[in-house]
């Protein structure tokens, strides 16, 4: 009996707590529903089911991204206080819901590589004013010379200053087309896209295996330095420059602060040597005067003009240092290329004296030295012959007398 009393006391109370659970939703949605609904009824036996009303809870309670009507007869406090039942409501009414899109959300660009930002070329004025550097290569093969003139054509249409010119490389040794300009565009990554296909589709490749790589100007760099890093092929038979509003003073002062900022005499430079000698005049008569072949002494003076060669100190030492006329020639030739002339080449490389630095030393040095310890020898030999004859001299003068 004790227990069935207590079975009965547990029921009575479970279903008395269900009974204001329920209730109490039940007043709830119903105030909610008068946001939504004008006509629903405020009496305690209205059609609107509680149980349903649980369950939805439970699914979609914590959902803030719902959807409110915008009407300026209802009250926001509620849709906030209780989100269950305004998703419950939005639901029921007559506009779709919006659907959740599956996996990660799509990235926003920035504002400023909109529709409307897009469709402005380079140099409007609403942007602000950047360098950049441009370099057209082929791969396998040299460039077309004719893109030289679309680069420009580019310069003249809508950068405020900028030049191009053709460059060889000095491992592949490919003609390519090495750039600069200063225009009105942005320097992000979507605009330097932006920018390159414009320039792609002005100047058209003739085929494929073109690359085109534009980079903004790093933190170190100025035009002025870039003004003669496309100008450091100056004098080579392949080296042509197109330019927009860039002075002859500019590119005076370009290749100057260019070269000042080499950090070795042979910085970017063939070292030319006894060993290499030959090969290298080979290759650069090969490459730059085929078919013609010509003197050794002007194959050497062309490769030092075209600032791409230089000597090595080795041709003016001789015996531990260093003769001062091949060396001013070699000074020039190192700040000034175009300085130099046949005369001074040959009197640095091929004079006997310092042509073969293993002769002079194994025969002219050693010889002098062995002279000079014969010549001591000599000396010696002769001081004790001096002696033994004046003791002989002493000795034989002595017996006279006795």
């Amino acid at each position: 009996m004790q227990n069935e009393s207590s079975n009965l006391v547990r029921e009575s109370l479970f279903y008395y707590f269900t009974l204001q659970m329920v209730q109490r939703n039940k007043s709830k949605s119903k105030q909610h529903l008068k946001l939504f609904d004008d006509e629903a009824s405020c009496s305690s036996d209205s059609d609107f089911n509680s149980d349903d009303v649980e369950e939805d809870s439970d699914d979609d309670y914590g959902n803030d991204s719902f959807i409110v009507d915008s009407d300026d007869d209802e009250e926001d406090v509620g849709v906030h206080e209780y989100p269950s039942v305004a998703v419950k409501s939005a639901s029921n009414s007559d506009e779709p819901q919006q659907k959740k899109q599956r996996g990660r959300p799509r990235k926003e660009r920035a504002d400023d590589i909109s529709a409307s930002w897009k469709n402005r070329k380079p140099g409007d004025d609403h942007f602000p004013v950047n360098n950049f550097s441009l370099t057209i290569s082929k791969c396998g093969g040299d460039v077309d010379l004719y893109l030289l003139d679309r680069v420009h054509g580019f310069l003249q249409e809508f950068c405020i200053k900028g030049g191009v010119s053709t460059e060889v490389g000095h491992r592949a040794h490919m003609l390519h087309l090495q750039s600069l300009f200063s225009v009105r565009y942005p320097k992000d990554k979507d605009h330097v896209k932006e920018l390159t296909k414009l320039i792609k589709g002005l100047i058209q490749p003739p085929s494929t295996g073109y690359r085109i790589v534009i980079k903004p100007f790093a933190v170190n760099q100025t035009v002025q330095a870039m003004i003669g890093y496309i100008t450091k092929d100056q004098g080579q038979p392949h080296y042509q420059l197109r330019t927009h509003h860039i002075s002859p003073s500019e590119l005076d002062a370009g290749r100057r602060e260019h070269m000042a900022m080499l950090s070795s005499f042979d910085d970017s430079k063939k070292i030319v040597n006894i060993k290499n000698f030959f090969n290298e005049c080979y290759k650069f008569n090969r490459r730059c005067m085929f078919p013609c072949v010509v003197p050794i002494d002007y194959c050497i003076t062309y490769m030092i003009q075209s600032g791409n060669y230089i000597l090595t100190p080795d041709f003016i030492s001789m015996y531990r240092k260093f003769d001062f006329t091949e060396a001013q020639l070699l000074w020039d030739m190192i700040h000034h290329p175009l300085t130099a002339d046949v005369e001074g080449v040959t009197q640095i490389i091929f004079n006997n004296r310092s042509y073969d630095k293993r002769f002079m030393k194994r025969y002219y040095i050693q010889g002098m030295l062995l002279i000079q310890i014969s010549l001591v020898l000599l000396m010696i030999y002769s001081y004790l012959l001096l002696v033994v004859f004046s003791f002989r001299i002493a000795i034989n003068t002595r017996r006279a007398h006795k």
